[in-house]
């Protein structure tokens, strides 16, 4: 994915090959984490299993769920070109892009029967190894689980 310039709009266009994570892609990556830290996404998983259709997940995420599109959208100044031009990557940079979302997937998959923090904490060293190549929906995925864990632990404390 990538950002470019199509009628007059900025548009997040698949490039057709995995690239590189650089500016545009931590824009758009910025802009998702915004946007799902103030969404309840405890509830958009069954939406996705639903197979609900694009629009509607977007109103439901946009206007039901957060206020992501209170504002509009700027206008592109004339002048307006990217600040980086998309970056493919090689091939081993792929395979070992895939051999982590492996991992760290059958890591997520096996949570639901380990101890959350410590599936954190293996995801946690797991980005740390990898770098700008960690896959940016682990990391929402990594963020989700430690803003759970913050939620259940503020509310075991109010109970006391």
């Amino acid at each position: 994915m990538s950002i470019a310039l199509k009628e007059k709009k900025v548009m997040v266009v698949d490039m057709g090959e995995m690239g590189v994570c650089n500016i545009p892609c931590r824009t758009i990556a910025r802009a998702c984490e915004d946007i799902l830290e103030e969404a309840d996404v405890t509830e958009f998983s069954p939406l996705l299993q639903k197979d609900q259709s694009l629009p509607y997940l977007t109103e439901w995420l946009c206007e039901s769920e957060t206020s992501a599109c209170v504002k509009k959208v700027p206008s592109v100044p004339k002048d307006w070109e990217p600040s980086s031009i998309f970056e493919a990557m090689i091939d081993e940079e792929v395979k070992s892009y895939r051999e982590l979302r492996t991992s760290a997937t059958k890591l997520l998959d096996r949570s639901l029967d380990h101890d959350r923090d410590a599936v954190i904490k293996q995801m946690k060293t797991m980005k740390e190894q990898m770098g700008n190549v960690f896959p940016k929906e682990l990391e929402l995925e990594l963020m989700h689980m430690e803003k759970a864990a913050a939620a259940e632990g503020k509310q075991k404390k109010d109970e006391l």
